[in-house]
């Protein structure tokens, strides 16, 4: 896909950092298995390649920010009553490039995260679950950055976002 004038921040814009217009290339591919061997059991797994860059100007070539180049997950619902499930996913992104690293000057940012699901359905109309994300409680970020060098820090550093490690959600869901 060809794209033409996503707006993106450009950290070195003379005299200062602003918004600019970039063309784009982006070329990918996504796979999906899904597989239901028993009807207590749903299998599926899911990657995608993506190969996004600058077409033209000061950073022709280089990769995206915030793009992962693979991403990879896969995961198993088990309901073993009709009125019960539970949902295991693995997600796993690597290659990719801070926010506001156009040059493509620091590291690769790669993450895995676990979580899971379980859901009651007592009726049609009602739901309730508890859902753990990032159980493995790992040390990740989703959203890596770079500090642009300004007027008060001339320097250039890899800045650290950290995601919210174990997280314990619970709801309620009513259909009218």
């Amino acid at each position: 896909m060809q794209m033409k004038d996503d707006i993106q921040l450009d950290p070195f814009a003379d005299p200062w950092p602003q918004n600019q217009n970039f063309d784009e290339t982006r070329n990918g591919i996504e796979l999906g298995l899904h597989s239901s061997p028993m009807k207590w059991l749903n299998l599926n797994l899911n990657y995608t390649l993506q190969d996004s860059r600058f077409d033209g100007g000061d950073y022709d070539g280089n990769q995206i920010p915030q793009v992962p180049q693979h991403m990879i997950s896969g995961g198993l619902i088990w309901m073993p009553v009709k009125w019960l499930s539970w949902s295991w996913e693995v997600l796993h992104a690597a290659e990719q490039v801070p926010t506001n690293d156009l040059r493509n000057d620091f590291g690769r940012n790669q993450y895995t995260v676990v979580n899971t699901k379980l859901t009651w359905t007592p009726c049609k109309h009602a739901r309730v679950f508890l859902a753990v994300n990032n159980v493995l409680d790992s040390l990740y970020e989703n959203y890596p950055t770079t500090h642009y060098p300004g007027w008060t820090d001339p320097t250039w550093w890899r800045a650290y976002n950290p995601a919210p490690g174990l997280a314990v959600q619970g709801g309620v869901g009513v259909k009218f």
